[in-house]
């Protein structure tokens, strides 16, 4: 009888540990029949095991209340044209996570929605290290990453979708409805063909909304005014909308038949003084198109002067900018500021388990630095492209390496690193 009960007991902990495993299993993707399946369970844990090509392919949106890692890789070339009010990958993303992902060459055109790279909508969710280039077009609500997003949280994200809307349009989010937008960028031509644009946020509404650590190239440019740099509208109601320690290094910003003066370098109107705007700068040669422009710098709307050079060096960061982080999210290029999971990645996102590895500087003449807070190299080899090793090092187990690439041909390689929680490759380029 012991024997029975001690069976049925093993018996009912090894069934409750495979239900667990099933529950929190991931799904892999690899094919757009693959990405296609997740509309079968909207609530599931996905990841993709390659780049995703979907040229020619078709795609019905839906919500999404699960988890996509992209592992670093890509969807590319996928072209939505949808009637609904929602446009994106998916129309809604709910009590979800994102993270991992590029959107590469993205097309999205929508009448009369809210309408984003990532979804049109989403609430709850937390996008993190992803990016989206291409295309994005609305009649309505417009965002490089999202249409309209409530009590969600963007960090560690970039956009390069040149994005059109009516309305409540911005390169990342076209209406933030309380969250946070921190440590991202864009560099795009953000368009309104009426109003209330901005070069991260378009209208931001809420108890609280945080815009902060962030950065914006391009062109920003309404029909009608209330064009913003950084922030086209700030509405905290009872609450406030905080724009801190943002950069605008646009070209221009433009209100080409304003009504009102409102087109500013950081955020063009706030209703009932609602937003708090500290620490904020914007680019000293930036053309600011608008006939009725009088008031200037009002409430810090305008930000300080930087320049071209400042925003490439170091030391303006490290003396005025104190929360960028250049140990672990940032790296100083010669373009200036980059998102470190994406540096050196020739515009994809190489793979996301290294980033527990620090590579830098990527593109490098000699010396490069290979650094980890929680493995121990052991070996570092160099390819070629033709798959030949052109170098080798060996180290004993350190977190640190230097190894000088100076008597290599300029181009691109791949580096190999082992270490004792496994090993990954990057591509590196030789100036």
């Amino acid at each position: 009888m012991k024997n029975y009960y001690k069976k049925s007991i093993h018996s009912t902990i090894l069934f409750l540990l495979i239900g667990v495993n099933y529950l929190f299993a991931q799904t892999h993707l690899s094919t757009p029949n693959d990405l296609r399946g997740i509309e079968s369970n909207v609530n599931g844990s996905y990841i993709l095991d390659n780049n995703i090509d979907m040229t020619s392919e078709s795609w019905n949106q839906f919500d999404f209340k699960g988890t996509l890692d992209g592992n670093g890789y890509s969807i590319k070339n996928l072209n939505i044209n949808h009637s609904g009010d929602r446009g994106g990958l998916f129309n809604n993303i709910t009590d979800a996570t994102v993270k991992n992902l590029g959107l590469e060459n993205l097309t999205v055109n929508t009448p009369n929605a809210w309408t984003g790279g990532i979804a049109g909508n989403s609430s709850n969710a937390i996008i993190t290290k992803c990016f989206v280039t291409g295309t994005i077009s609305s009649n309505g609500f417009a965002g490089g990453l999202v249409g309209h997003a409530f009590n969600s949280t963007i960090t560690k994200c970039y956009s390069k979708a040149n994005v059109t809307g009516r309305d409540h349009v911005g390169g990342l989010v076209g209406h933030m409805n309380t969250g946070t937008i921190n440590n991202c960028y864009v560099e795009a031509v953000i368009i309104s063909t009426a109003w209330q644009v901005g070069g991260l946020v378009g209208w931001a509404t809420s108890p609280t909304c945080l815009i902060t650590n962030s950065f914006v190239k391009g062109t920003v440019k309404s029909q009608y005014g209330f064009t913003g740099a950084i922030l086209g509208i700030a509405d905290g109601g009872d609450g406030a909308v905080i724009v801190s320690n943002c950069i605008a290094m646009q070209d221009k910003i433009e209100s080409t038949n304003p009504d009102i003066v409102k087109t500013y370098r950081v955020v063009a109107n706030e209703n009932g003084l609602t937003a708090v705007m500290t620490n904020n700068y914007g680019f000293d040669f930036m053309t600011i198109t608008d006939p009725y422009k009088t008031d200037l710098n009002l409430l810090g709307k305008d930000g300080d002067d930087i320049s071209s050079a400042q925003f490439k060096d170091a030391a303006l960061y490290a003396t005025n900018l104190p929360t960028w982080d250049f140990t672990n999210v940032w790296v100083m290029e010669s373009t200036g500021p980059q998102l470190r999971w994406a540096s050196g990645s020739l515009n994809t996102v190489t793979n996301i388990k290294q980033n527990n590895f620090s590579v830098y500087p990527n593109p490098a003449k000699d010396l490069m630095f290979i650094a980890s807070d929680e493995s121990l190299i052991s070996d570092i080899n160099i390819t070629d492209l033709n798959g030949r090793i052109v170098m080798k090092n060996t180290f004993n187990k350190v977190s640190q390496a230097q190894i000088d690439i100076a008597p290599l041909a300029t181009g691109l390689y791949i580096m190999n690193v082992k270490s004792d929680s496994g090993s990954f490759t990057k591509k590196i380029i030789k100036k």
